[in-house]
């Protein structure tokens, strides 16, 4: 009940989500618990944190389970070619793509 609630009022969308940064071989790789039933996709930054200064690194990605299942999938992206420098990682969940 408490998951369908959190849909249901829209605070699913204000949970924090933590991605895992690994270097891996000159990739970076991203690894987080996706949501079940909604839409995820990663953003990129290399200075500008504010609202205009994040784009897209791919496309939204629904991620959902057939069954009944206790814990919600691990999703993850990989950069192949990180550019040098600083670069931040953002997820941003939403229920439509």
């Amino acid at each position: 009940y408490a998951l369908a609630e959190k849909y249901w009022t829209g605070a699913i969308l204000t949970e924090t989500l933590q991605p895992a940064v690994t270097l891996q071989g000159g990739t970076a790789v991203l690894t987080w618990t996706a949501t079940r039933g909604m839409y995820h996709k990663v953003q990129t930054a290399t200075s500008n944190l504010g609202p205009n200064g994040w784009t897209d690194a791919a496309p939204a990605v629904l991620y959902r389970v057939n069954g009944a299942t206790a814990a919600d999938a691990v999703a993850s992206y990989t950069d192949n070619n990180p550019a040098p420098g600083k670069k931040f990682y953002r997820i941003v969940r939403s229920f439509a793509p």
